[in-house]
């Protein structure tokens, strides 16, 4: 743990290295299941320990990096917090790390002292995965609007993570989660653009009012039709305590596009690399700020005229989706390289006999009955 006086008070930085990847062919809950519902239920865990991050302190920050290198990747998670005078920032810094220790089973942890990234990059060695903005020209008469907009979250298989980390050259993967509460007027609004790509999905008719017009078919859009559920899905997503997520590469050589492609292409989002000095400045000071300044980003957010709370879209995750971007090494197929594979705890290793009882469950081992038996109190 580090604590820094700063003028408006104290900050403190801590974090946890990952140290080992359990054995997932050993554990129990995972034994029986096969390799990609190992990964699935991996990931499951993974979104618990996020959400359990997400959670009411907006002076916190987090950080998931994976620092690939030639001996494999390395996967760390940091924290920052701020607070007037010293006792509440190194009580509130002890409590924070120990939120980061609380790491799902499938991994292993211990705290380490937070350290930056081994370089600051030049420029063309730094870029940001951002997510997709979809703009169309409307189809229908009746759309009321210039232009259609939509924003994909991100997507990724936790199968894919182990190979994808394995051919990266040397970099640095940065996956910066600010806690940020969200009103429900937001959400309100969203639901609102939900309901009206909802109506251009459907087939209707438009008049346009003139004496001798005639009603005019107009047929399902095919693009509301993809719109009207991310909108509905993203309000019901963003409402309380989300995460304000980016995701930074960088790298100590230049970022070749090939490379950045593949990473994209792993979240289902598009690379960005800094257009000019500015922007690389922001992206840098970015990586140690409590709060990361915007730079860059899709033209609809300068050029048209987008409600700027709408550009939100592009920048928040609910822990389901922050664990698209964050993955905790998980040995569900074998070793992952640079992790360590370790064994289960005793008491959590498959075919382990007794009798546990763990959050109002009953689980009798298969020493006593010749089978795994799990009996809800």
């Amino acid at each position: 743990m580090i604590l820094t006086e700063t003028t408006t008070g104290w900050t403190a930085g801590f974090a946890v290295r990952i140290t080992g990847a359990v054995d997932l062919s050993l554990l129990v809950g995972y034994a029986d299941l096969a390799t990609a519902a190992r990964y699935e239920r991996a990931r499951a865990e993974d979104v618990g320990y996020l959400a359990r991050l997400c959670a009411g302190d907006p002076s916190r920050v987090f950080e998931a990096r994976w620092e690939v290198g030639p001996d494999g990747p390395v996967a760390t998670v940091l924290g920052r917090l701020r607070r007037p005078d010293r006792a509440a920032v190194e009580q509130a810094a002890n409590h924070g790390l120990a939120a980061l220790l609380d790491v799902p089973e499938h991994v292993r942890a211990e705290p380490v002292a937070p350290e930056p990234i081994p370089f600051t990059p030049e420029p063309g060695a730094a870029a940001e995965l951002r997510r997709r903005c979809w703009v169309v020209q409307p189809r229908r008469l009746d759309a009321g609007v210039r232009f259609y907009l939509a924003v994909p979250p991100f997507r990724s298989a936790p199968e894919a993570w182990p190979g994808l980390l394995d051919r990266l050259p040397p970099l640095t993967i940065s996956t910066t989660l600010k806690p940020t509460w969200v009103p429900p007027e937001f959400s309100t609004m969203l639901g609102s653009i939900a309901d009206h790509y909802d109506r251009l999905a459907t087939p209707s008719e438009f008049r346009s009012g003139g004496l001798y017009s005639g009603p005019v078919h107009l047929a399902a859009d095919p693009f509301a039709s993809t719109a009207a559920p991310l909108f509905r899905a993203a309000a019901a997503r963003y409402r309380g305590w989300v995460f304000k997520l980016r995701v930074a590469i960088t790298s100590p050589r230049w970022l070749e596009g090939a490379v950045l492609d593949d990473l994209a292409q792993a979240l289902g989002g598009v690379p960005e690399r800094p257009a000019d000095p500015t922007g690389h400045g922001l992206l840098v000071d970015g990586l140690t700020s409590f709060d990361p300044p915007r730079w860059g980003g899709h033209p609809v957010w300068r050029d048209q005229a987008v409600p700027e709370s709408l550009r939100l879209l592009a920048e928040l995750a609910d822990p389901f989706e922050a664990a698209q971007a964050v993955w905790l090494p998980a040995a569900a197929a074998g070793a992952v390289r640079g992790v360590p594979t370790v064994e289960p705890v005793a008491d959590r290793r498959a075919g382990h006999g007794g009798v546990r009882i763990t959050d109002s469950t009953i689980t009798v081992g298969g020493d006593l009955f010749g089978g795994d038996k799990h009996v809800g109190a």
